[in-house]
């Protein structure tokens, strides 16, 4: 009976361990998944957006009346960012025309615009 509880605990707590390194696996996949949308998006900005937005943490936009990412980051949630980038898609918005961004992109851009609301910006 001894061998058999000593046998049962062991079993039991490798399966535990296991499951730990699972959780872990898949933490470190969803942060390198996070990691690859915030790269895509500072792309899609420098290609899309820089013309007339300051795009990193600091700087000045190029264009005065457009507001710099950091201003973004403060002023928009990300459900209510990436409804206003689904707006734009369609619309435009101000002086600035209508361009297509797919909803990967959407998702990307939102990520990048995020992590420079968690630098503080």
């Amino acid at each position: 009976m001894r061998m058999t509880s000593a046998v049962l605990a062991t079993v039991c707590l490798t399966a535990v361990a296991l499951s730990g390194c699972a959780t872990l696996g898949a933490a470190g996949a969803s942060a390198d998944a996070d990691a690859a949308a915030v790269a895509r998006g500072r792309v899609f900005a420098q290609r899309a957006c820089s013309g007339c937005h300051a795009i990193d943490a600091a700087g000045q936009s190029p264009n005065p009346s457009s507001p710099a990412f950091p201003q973004v980051a403060r002023r928009f949630t990300e459900p209510s960012l990436r409804h206003r980038l689904q707006l734009i898609s369609r619309n435009g918005h101000y002086e600035m025309p209508p361009i297509y961004i797919t909803p990967a992109e959407i998702s990307d851009v939102a990520a990048y615009i995020r992590t420079i609301k968690a630098q503080g910006g």
